[in-house]
């Protein structure tokens, strides 16, 4: 009797059903991590699906570029009067535009001479109220030197020379530029492309210099030789006569 109880006692501590509920709980663990996987899965392809979804609708199709300029607004554009071109300054002077600077040009046929006042301490001249600053005084005539320093670019309107029309703070009127030469009128610029004439108006200048009206002006010369600036406006004028080349 003893030693049953004895066997009974060693049967209920020698867990002997420990192995089988570890086979349980095994199979258990191995099943839920199936059940993992596939789960996995599915999320993987789902997902992958929503971001191509995604990337299909956000992303433009690629198809052949098309233009989407109206042809009314083309056909305007080709009816546009065209703007005189630039003249491109740098260009290759033959021999004969190398001439030296004429001896003596002609005066000018006015009853009134043209004056000469310092303007920022460059000599300016013309008569009230405009004046014209970009001449030199050379050989007892007025000078346009194409050689100074730097020396002015050659175009294909011909040099290129820089004037500074002024109009003293009195005056708030037009006035109307020109030039020619032996044979041609000047085209001359003030941003707008070479032109034979301006009309410029002194109530709304180019710049001001303590209240004086100010017009940088670009002025082609194409070859030495003699030339002539025009300056008219309401009750005056003024010619000014000068000599160009090297």
């Amino acid at each position: 009797m003893g030693n049953e109880a004895s066997k009974s006692a060693e049967n209920g501590d020698n867990f002997e059903f420990e192995p089988d509920q570890s086979v349980e709980y095994s199979g258990i663990n191995h099943r839920w991590r199936q059940i993992s996987g596939s789960i996995a899965v599915i999320l993987a392809v789902a997902l992958t699906l929503v971001l191509a979804a995604h990337s299909s609708q956000g992303s433009p199709p690629r198809s052949a570029p098309t233009s989407h300029t109206h042809p009314t607004a083309q056909a305007t554009t080709a009816a546009l009067p065209t703007t005189p071109p630039v003249a491109s300054p740098f260009l290759t002077r033959s021999d004969s535009l190398l001439e030296p600077i004429p001896a003596k040009c002609p005066t000018p046929n006015t009853s009134v001479p043209v004056t000469q006042i310092v303007y920022y301490a460059d000599p300016a001249f013309g008569l009230s109220p405009v004046w014209v600053v970009g001449l030199s005084d050379e050989q007892n005539q007025r000078v346009v030197n194409f050689g100074t320093y730097p020396p002015l670019p050659y175009t294909s309107h011909g040099w290129r020379w820089r004037i500074l029309l002024v109009a003293s703070p009195r005056y708030d009127g037009t006035v109307m530029l020109s030039g020619s030469g032996t044979d041609s009128a000047l085209f001359m610029d003030v941003g707008s492309g070479p032109i034979a004439k301006l009309v410029l108006n002194a109530g709304r200048p180019t710049m001001r210099g303590v209240g004086w009206a100010e017009w940088p002006v670009y002025v082609y010369l194409p070859e030495p030789g003699c030339y002539k600036l025009d300056a008219n406006w309401p009750g005056g004028s003024w010619t000014i006569n000068f000599a160009a080349g090297f």
